[in-house]
C-alpha cells in the first residue's frame, strides 16, 4: 500500500500558510489618547460642568503588523449610562455611531472607504475633538476598546482615564 504524497503535503501546506498569514497580518492598535493636535502630549485638561465633567482629546490608530489594515473599526463602550463618549465627525467622512447598549453607551468609528487604510508604521488620525463625559469626581473612568480590521480578530483592551482632580488633569492608560 503506497502513501499518497499529497495527503501528507496538504496538512503541512495548510499549517505553513496559516503561520504565514498570521505573521504577515495587520495588528491594529489604538494609540493613547492625547491633547488634540499634539500627539506627544498625553496630559489632558478636565473641564468641569454643573452635572458632568468632560475631557477632550485626539485619537489615532497604529498598525504594528506587516500589511496595511483595511476596513478597520474602532469601538468604545462605557460602563454606565452616565458616562458618555462623543466621537466628533469634524471634516471626516468616516461613519460614526453612538448607541445605548445598556448598561452603557457604545461609540464606533468605521473606515470611510477601501482606500482608508492604516499602513504599517504610520499613525492614522481620527479627525475631530472627541470627548468623554462623566459625573462627579471619580479617581478613574474605564472604557472597553476594540480595534479590528479585515481578516484580523479584534484587539480588546480596557482604557482607564486616571483623574487628578486637584490639578484638573487626566491621562489615559491601557490594560
Amino acid at each position: 500500500m503506497a502513501i499518497d504524497p499529497t495527503s501528507l503535503l496538504g496538512p503541512l501546506f495548510s499549517l505553513v500558510r496559516a503561520a504565514w498569514l498570521k505573521w504577515y497580518a495587520p495588528r491594529l492598535r489604538l494609540n493613547s489618547p492625547y491633547v488634540r493636535g499634539e500627539p506627544d502630549r498625553p496630559l489632558l485638561a478636565i473641564v468641569p460642568g454643573s452635572i458632568q465633567w468632560q475631557v477632550v482629546f485626539g485619537l489615532s490608530l497604529r498598525n504594528e503588523g506587516r500589511r496595511e489594515a483595511r476596513h478597520w473599526r474602532l469601538r468604545f463602550e462605557t460602563a454606565d449610562a452616565y458616562t458618555t463618549m462623543h466621537l466628533d465627525r469634524g471634516s471626516d467622512e468616516r461613519s460614526i455611531t453612538e448607541t445605548y447598549v445598556g448598561p452603557g453607551w457604545q461609540s464606533e468609528v468605521l473606515a470611510a472607504s477601501i482606500s482608508d487604510t492604516v499602513p504599517p508604521g504610520m499613525p492614522v488620525r481620527i479627525l475631530g475633538a472627541h470627548t468623554l463625559n462623566f459625573r462627579g469626581t471619580p479617581t478613574s473612568v474605564s472604557l472597553k476598546c476594540w480595534t479590528a480590521a479585515e481578516d484580523v480578530p479584534p484587539h480588546v483592551e480596557t482604557l482607564i482615564l486616571e483623574l487628578h482632580s486637584p490639578n484638573m488633569t487626566a491621562r489615559f492608560r491601557s490594560e
